[in-house]
């Protein structure tokens, strides 16, 4: 089950949570009786994506942390939508390394496409589990959490070899190395 959410408000900027205008005030994690949806809500208001906005991801090497990172798209546009409009993909806030949708801080909350979005879950979910019990993170089974890397760019022959590997079909995709190592 995906821990993210790809539909948000608009907002044009972050609004952390402590200085929202309306609305009561905000629970304790250990008072939470739905931390997913609870978790996703927050996130929404505190990273909101805005239309025209470049996927968080694009050209990284190492995307999104958790078991294994991925390659980042090659500059996908994103927008607070549920379909594509034109060239334009749907955006996600995505959760991870820490799948926790509690933990909202900084390179734990992501605005991404689609495209990376269900890339990274499709690498990740299996090596994580089940959602462990209320506020505690959300980590792989085997232990092992890479951080998100917003610095490293992939080169235009690790991207290329990229989107070779999620246009070769999932059978075929599992005797070859996920990642074009370069010397």
């Amino acid at each position: 089950m995906c821990c993210c959410y790809a539909n948000t408000s608009s907002v044009a900027s972050i609004v952390p949570l402590d200085t929202r205008k309306a609305g009561r005030a905000e629970k304790p994690d250990e008072e939470v009786k739905d931390q997913t949806s609870t978790g996703r809500k927050r996130a929404a208001r505190m990273y909101p994506i805005t239309d025209g906005m470049t996927c968080e991801w694009s050209g990284l090497l190492f995307a999104g942390g958790g078991a294994l990172p991925i390659v980042g798209c090659d500059g996908n546009i994103i927008a607070n939508t549920k379909k594509p409009i034109g060239d334009t993909l749907p955006g996600a806030i995505h959760h991870g390394p820490d799948k926790s949708t509690l933990n909202n801080t900084p390179n734990n909350v992501h605005r991404i496409c689609v495209t990376c979005h269900n890339r990274w879950h499709t690498l990740n979910d299996p090596l994580y589990g089940e959602r462990p019990e209320m506020g505690m993170p959300h980590l792989p089974l085997s232990g092992v959490l890479l951080p998100h890397d917003s610095e490293t760019k992939a080169s235009d022959k690790q991207l290329a070899w990229d989107a070779q590997y999620w246009r070769t079909p999932e059978k075929q995709r599992l005797s070859l190395p996920y990642r074009l190592e370069e010397q």
